[in-house]
């Protein structure tokens, strides 16, 4: 309390003038503004840039529709008939998709798919800002990839026809790629 009477007490501060209040308030502004501008210019430049979610998935048909997850599977009697990856384009402008598939370990290798989508449709598929689609991968053996995972993958990815691969992960594929890892012949 002694410390705020002596400051309040302080003729320093009772002879504060209106121009030094105008020079502080100035400052004030003039930070603000420096940081406000700042700030627009870095969300006007990502506002530029490709952003897209790719989740790996398993899928399996039930008909009509087909359910997907991007979990690990808990119950063994399921029946999964492949994989599918969600991409999510959460750019601010449309995007075209060119290319699903997996990135290999060794180097840039990739492994394409030519997926099934929805609607007969192929790629490349144009996707609207905050749209998806889920590209599945049906699998002619599931049972062998679930018990032997996925040897030599690093990660799951698509690209788009402005060159730009985006990288996936979730539960599902680190799991499928650890088991794959696993079953790898050492050398």
């Amino acid at each position: 309390m002694a410390a705020l009477d002596i400051f309040l007490n302080h003729s320093h501060y009772h002879d504060m003038s209106l121009t030094s209040i105008a020079a502080l308030a100035g400052l004030a502004f003039g930070f603000v503004g420096t940081s406000l501008g700042i700030f627009n210019t870095w969300r006007a430049s990502q506002k530029d840039k490709v952003k897209l979610k790719v989740i790996p998935k398993i899928y399996c048909d039930l008909g009509t529709r087909r359910l997907s997850s991007s979990r690990i599977p808990s119950d063994a009697s399921q029946r999964w008939h492949g994989l599918c990856i969600e991409i999510v384009n959460i750019s601010f402008f449309p995007v075209t998709i060119e290319e699903v598939g997996i990135l290999r370990t060794d180097s840039d290798v990739r492994s394409m798919f030519q997926p099934e989508l929805s609607g007969n449709e192929s790629l490349p598929k144009r996707l609207e800002p905050r749209t998806a689609f889920t590209a599945y991968i049906p699998s002619p053996a599931p049972e062998v990839m679930f018990q032997m995972g996925l040897p030599g993958a690093k990660c799951f990815y698509a690209t788009t026809a402005c060159g730009v691969t985006v990288q996936g992960s979730s539960a599902v594929s680190k799991w499928l790629i650890r088991l794959g890892k696993r079953k790898l012949p050492s050398s």
